[in-house]
């Protein structure tokens, strides 16, 4: 195992919030260990999420938003 990093320093790699690594981590997305009260990510996992992640941002279709005409 690597060196383990925490959730704002993966949020930082992928610039993404916090908040949003931690969904990841509670999806399944995003492979995590708990120490305490904190998550610890591997970064020999980070590939695999980089294989899988969703993407961020932007309108989806059918994400019920009405378009502006």
């Amino acid at each position: 195992m690597s060196n383990l990093l925490s959730t704002p320093q993966v949020a930082e790699r992928y610039k993404i919030t916090v908040t949003q690594v931690s969904r990841l981590i509670r999806t399944g997305y995003l492979r995590a260990v708990r120490i305490g009260r904190v998550w610890a990510i591997d970064p020999d996992d980070l590939p695999a999420f980089e294989a899988s992640r969703p993407k961020w941002g932007g309108h989806r279709e059918g994400s019920g938003r009405k378009s502006q005409r």
